[in-house]
């Protein structure tokens, strides 16, 4: 995605030239920049993603999240330091795209915010994750949901 704009020569004027007026709009907003988002925050994402969690259910009773939590304490673990950080991502990502959405960039990295607004306007989990305040967010095991405290 952005990465092709800034790891991939030119040989182009044209292009060289465009991605100079990417790179010098975006650090325009280096001052508004979120703090959400780090190489930590990534980490564990990726970290999250490729771990094997068992699975909770789709209705777990009471006492089903009680034995979840008691009997796969790693899992329970891993999912509820990773949902901080997911949704410190998703508020972070609403932050640029509300920043980005009034620069004045070419299409075809304009393309990119428009999409991610779209995306955190649009997809629920996505949407819900992104308005999660931080450290307002707790992970409900028996409903499988995020609520904010």
């Amino acid at each position: 995605m952005a990465k092709a704009f800034f790891s991939s020569p030119f040989n182009d004027i044209r292009k060289i030239i465009g991605t100079q007026n990417i790179l010098k709009k975006l650090i325009e907003q280096v001052d508004h920049w979120p703090q959400e988002i780090s190489n930590g925050t990534v980490l564990v994402m990726v970290k999250f993603l490729d771990y094997a969690l068992d699975t909770i259910g789709n209705n777990p009773s009471a006492v089903d999240a009680f034995m979840y939590r008691l009997l796969h304490s790693a899992d329970y673990s891993m999912a509820k330091f990773s949902i901080k950080h997911f949704t410190d991502f998703f508020r972070g990502l609403k932050k640029i795209e509300t920043i980005l959405a009034h620069v004045d960039m070419p299409a075809n990295f304009k393309i990119y915010i428009d999409r991610m607004a779209h995306l955190l306007n649009v997809v629920e989990p996505f949407k819900q994750m992104a308005a999660i305040e931080a450290d307002e967010v707790i992970l409900n095991i028996r409903t499988c949901t995020l609520q904010q405290v």
